[in-house]
């Protein structure tokens, strides 16, 4: 997985981001090892044409 952004400081700090339509929200999770907070987005799945049998005559 490519790493977006790296950060490092010494101080407290908040960081706040706005999740767009693409992200599964109910599947965010977030984890904190060894210093390194890793944050995962899933895609939301996508959205699959529904077929429609229909019958002639």
């Amino acid at each position: 997985e490519p790493r977006l952004l790296n950060e490092f400081v010494l101080y407290p700090f908040y960081r706040q981001f706005q999740l767009g339509e693409m992200v599964d929200q109910d599947k965010v999770r977030a984890e904190l090892r060894y210093g390194v907070l890793t944050v995962y987005l899933p895609k939301v799945a996508e959205k699959q044409p529904k077929k429609i049998e229909v019958k002639v005559g």
